[in-house]
């Protein structure tokens, strides 16, 4: 390969996938197998939370759903209820229709904040 041919490819790739349509959202799936330490609740139960967290409180919800599963199961990490709560939160946006980068940049965004107020409500 020459160099030029390099240098056109490194700048029509990013055009061509500025180009392309928006990827679906893709939430992670909960955990359907109940086992020690993993946090198991039905469809509803996730869309009740995904809603409590993405109201204008999310800061408080995070903390009281935190230790809500905490009492509910014994054991659970800090890591587990954080991906549990961004998986609620992600269902919800999907459910108001969120999609492509401004729906991902939420739930990063979420996932950041979720995962330094779980470790501080030990």
């Amino acid at each position: 390969m020459n160099a030029s041919f390099i240098k056109a490819t490194a700048i029509a790739l990013p055009v061509l996938f500025a180009a392309l349509p928006a990827r679906a959202l893709e939430c992670p799936v909960p955990h359907v197998l109940p086992r020690p330490g993993i946090i198991t609740e039905t469809q509803p139960q996730i869309r009740e939370y995904g809603a409590t967290l993405a109201g204008n409180d999310t800061g408080n919800a995070v903390g009281v759903i935190a230790q809500e599963l905490r009492k509910k199961y014994p054991g659970v990490t800090d890591a587990e209820i954080t991906n549990f709560l961004v998986t609620a939160y992600c269902s919800e946006l999907k459910a108001e229709g969120y999609d492509g980068a401004r729906a991902r940049t939420r739930i990063k965004n979420f996932a950041d904040r979720a995962d330094r107020l779980v470790a501080g409500a030990n």
